[in-house]
């Protein structure tokens, strides 16, 4: 059996898997995190929060607020303390990140959170300069898994 594993999801993952002609890779990804929700940690921010509730509840109305409010309830929540926010701008600097991006890889960095799962390619650089790896593709996130 694998070792439990910690993987911080990005908003892009679980909104696109909501929406009704969203991207196939996150669906996908979705599928997977479902089926290995118990298995592995699966971490999320106030700023995945803030991005999921505004696309599927104010935006599409995809989600009722009390299936909004268990969806969120779900993921294992990673405050957003000072040190994340002074990174946020060092990665900002760095990277040209926008301030949503910088404070999810702050985080990660924070927490020591080995995984990124996102759709954004704008991580792609940050995360092989900080030691995170991105999971981006379906693929990439079956390989992770099968590694010990």
């Amino acid at each position: 059996m694998n070792e439990k594993k910690s993987f911080f999801i990005d908003s892009n993952i679980i909104i696109e898997a909501f929406k009704k002609n969203g991207l196939k890779d996150a669906f996908l990804i979705w599928q997977r995190i479902l089926d290995l929700f118990l298995e592995h940690d699966f971490f999320i921010n106030l700023v995945v929060k803030n991005e999921v509730a505004y696309h599927l509840y104010v935006k599409r109305k995809l989600l009722s607020i009390e299936d909004l409010r268990a969806l969120l309830k779900a993921f294992k929540n990673l405050p957003i303390v000072e040190e994340i926010e002074d990174d946020m701008l060092r990665l900002m600097e760095n990277y040209n990140l926008k301030p949503n991006d910088a404070l999810i890889l702050a985080t990660c960095k924070y927490y020591q959170v080995p995984y990124l799962v996102s759709l954004d390619t704008d991580f792609e650089k940050p995360c092989k300069g900080e030691g995170i790896t991105l999971i981006n593709i379906p693929q990439r996130f079956e390989e992770i898994l099968k590694t010990q």
